[in-house]
């Protein structure tokens, strides 16, 4: 939740800065594809042959390992033939991929909606906020059809998802008018509180859902744009969120399997520390070196600037 509203904010602002669809996509894509394809390669060629319960010739001839390489497609795909069948998640090689398509299309609908109504973003946002938050709940609590699922994702959990990215999106657009204040951040914390807690009759989780949209989006939001001093230093080594994003998840599964005895503190303190290390590795050697080739905003020329 907290990941999609900071990245809600961000990415809107991007197109703020810059409303070009073209530059848009590339920026986006340069963000996102480069470290997922060294991922997925590196799972394919190196997880798996150490993890798999079959023989290297048995796991490289069989079709689903290939069918792994879905995953550049953002087709999420979670198996990897004899890979962490008896993990405490079994057969999940990267279960935290299943966000990367909800995280597209909202790639796909940000500039949508900031053109659909241009002098009115952020109206289409809060609508649109307010559409993800309750269809999600409805899927979850309404519907009584089959599990809808679109492109390998569960639309239910890309709503939920996307409703934050909307509200993250709509703090950006209205910072003119709705600064991101301390005091503003508390009354929602308060707020969202009390939408958990109250019983609100029969639409209780359809307000619960809106309000913690709203309020998860703006508190955080207001956290990371706070000019303390730990926070300002916190990027100073590098941007390694979504190197962590991408391998926290196979190296957990690999320390489970490997050291099923080890205790739950020396497990999380060890794989955080991988986790850290691998992060450190994708930002320096694919992910900066990737974001250098982002398309720059042209410039106005003399004539419109004057």
């Amino acid at each position: 939740m907290i990941f999609f509203s900071i990245s809600g904010y961000l990415v809107a602002s991007s197109w703020l800065h810059d409303p070009s669809i073209t530059r848009f996509f590339m920026k986006r894509s340069l963000r996102i594809f480069p470290a997922l394809i060294v991922l997925v390669l590196f799972t394919i060629f190196a997880v798996g042959p150490m993890n798999t319960t079959l023989s290297l010739p048995d796991y490289y001839s069989n079709p689903l390992t290939w069918n792994y390489l879905r995953n550049i497609g953002l087709y999420i795909v979670y198996y990897l033939p004899g890979v962490f069948e008896h993990s405490v998640i079994p057969n999940a090689v990267n279960g935290s991929l299943w966000s990367l398509p909800a995280e597209f299309f909202m790639y796909l609908m940000t500039p949508l909606l900031m053109l659909l109504l241009p002098w009115r973003k952020e109206v289409m946002f809060a609508i649109f906020t307010i559409f993800a938050a309750c269809a999600a709940v409805y899927i979850q609590t309404g519907y009584q059809g089959p599990r809808p699922v679109a492109y390998a994702t569960e639309v239910r959990a890309a709503l939920s998802m996307a409703a934050y990215f909307s509200a993250g999106a709509f703090f950006a657009i209205s910072e003119r008018w709705l600064p991101l204040r301390a005091d503003i951040a508390v009354f929602a914390l308060f707020a969202y509180v009390l939408a958990i807690v109250l019983p609100l009759g029969d639409h209780s989780a359809y307000i619960s859902a809106i309000v913690s949209s709203i309020a998860i989006a703006y508190i955080f939001i207001t956290i990371g744009k706070s000019a303390t001093r730990t926070l300002q230093s916190a990027g100073k080594y590098g941007d390694f969120s979504y190197g962590m994003y991408l391998y926290a998840f196979p190296i957990q599964q690999f320390l489970h399997v490997r050291l099923p005895n080890m205790p739950l503190v020396g497990h999380i303190l060890l794989a955080t520390l991988m986790t850290i290390a691998f992060a450190w590795l994708s930002w320096h050697l694919v992910e900066k070196r990737a974001l250098q080739f982002k398309p720059k905003a042209k410039r106005k020329s003399s004539a419109m600037q004057s």
